[in-house]
């Protein structure tokens, strides 16, 4: 998704998909990691 968007300079959904992302990444982490290695998008 990221990948696609960003190809296609479609920064609106680039963003998106990596908000998406992140927020994805952010769930583990604040199960797994004591909410530690939280990245502001």
């Amino acid at each position: 998704m990221v990948v696609n968007a960003a190809k296609a300079k479609d920064f609106p959904e680039a963003r998106k998909a990596s908000e998406l992302m992140l927020n994805h990444c952010h769930d583990c982490h604040r199960q797994f990691a004591n909410g530690k290695h939280i990245l502001e998008p």
